[in-house]
């Protein structure tokens, strides 16, 4: 889960990040070595929430569970 201010936010976030990064190149690498488009479309769930309105709680379930600010 992501949790950004804005979408200029988001759109920094996203140019910037070296995990995002390296996940977004790895799969245009494999792309390319398709040779062909692929048969895929891609989605993103955004949600625009009222300032105040929103209580956030965070599980310890995984040390790996966190949220990108």
């Amino acid at each position: 889960m992501g949790w950004f201010d804005d979408l200029a936010s988001l759109e920094a976030w996203s140019k910037s990040h070296s995990t995002h990064l390296a996940i977004f190149h790895s799969f245009l690498s494999t792309v390319h070595l398709l040779g062909r488009p692929p048969k895929l479309r891609l989605w993103h769930e955004v949600s625009v929430l009222p300032e105040g309105g929103v209580e956030l709680v965070r599980s310890e379930l995984s040390p790996l569970a966190d949220l990108l600010t």
